[in-house]
């Protein structure tokens, strides 16, 4: 996890493309990391819930781009196939969508993330990079009453479900530097 960019690499002459995962890649957020990563000359492997909506969402004719189904849901098992040993990099995008279910925000922010990591553990994948949140500290920061801190926070806790999985990928990288 060392330095914040990703740089394609020069093997003897020739210019190896990284493959960079990105989880949540038909969000708002998600398709323009796909988007920029594929300009910028990178492979993608877009990690989708729904393949069909994928397929709809990004041009079909791009051999750089391949999408998988990958549902941060489903256990670190699954994504652990889904991102495979031939990724060098993993963006979390992933958001839940406001909803009833007020355990939504823990299932993706927080277990959802926290799967992510344990998947790229099991894939021995070095870089993870995760796309939070404004206000995530909110609380330690004085913030409790800020406005925008409660309106994020309504449906079901979002940003403190955010915040442990932070904390979760502090604490296990904390010791090694390394997920």
């Amino acid at each position: 996890m060392e330095g914040s960019e990703i740089k394609e690499e020069e093997n003897e002459g020739l210019s190896e493309k990284k493959k960079i995962f990105v989880a949540g890649a038909t969000g708002s957020t998600g398709k323009r990391i796909v988007d920029q990563l594929l300009a910028k000359g990178f492979a993608v492997k877009a990690g989708v819930r729904d393949v069909d909506k994928a397929k709809l969402t990004f041009p079909a004719n791009n051999p750089h781009l391949q999408i998988v189904k990958a549902d941060v849901t489903e256990g670190s098992t699954k994504l652990a196939d889904a991102i495979s040993n031939d990724s060098d990099a993993v963006i979390c995008a992933t958001g839940f969508r406001p909803s009833w279910d007020l355990l939504a925000p823990w299932k993706v922010d927080n277990f959802g993330t926290v799967n992510l990591v344990e998947a790229c553990r099991k894939q021995n994948v070095k870089r993870f990079i995760l796309i939070s949140s404004i206000l995530v500290n909110g609380a330690a920061m004085g913030q409790l009453f800020n406005p925008a801190y409660i309106f994020l926070n309504v449906f079901g806790l979002t940003l403190v479900a955010k915040l442990q999985a932070e904390q979760y990928i502090s604490k296990i990288i904390a010791p090694t530097k390394n997920i």
